[in-house]
């Protein structure tokens, strides 16, 4: 339950003691949604951007 708490703290910006007031079930829907899945799919993207740039960078530093 903890984990639940901590992570509804950082992606929801919950206060964690409204987090760890929070019923389980209400915490596991929010990281079950739709629009949750859609932003981690977002984060990811734009993490894979970061990399690639930084690979390029790199090998212009290597050249």
């Amino acid at each position: 339950m903890m984990s639940l708490a901590d992570n509804l703290s950082l992606y929801a910006y919950t206060p964690l003691p409204d987090a760890l007031a929070m019923p389980v079930n209400s915490g596991r829907k929010f990281f079950d949604n739709k629009p949750f899945g859609d932003w981690q799919k977002s984060r990811e993207a734009e993490q894979k951007i970061q990399v690639t740039i930084v690979n390029r960078i790199d090998k212009l530093m290597r050249a």
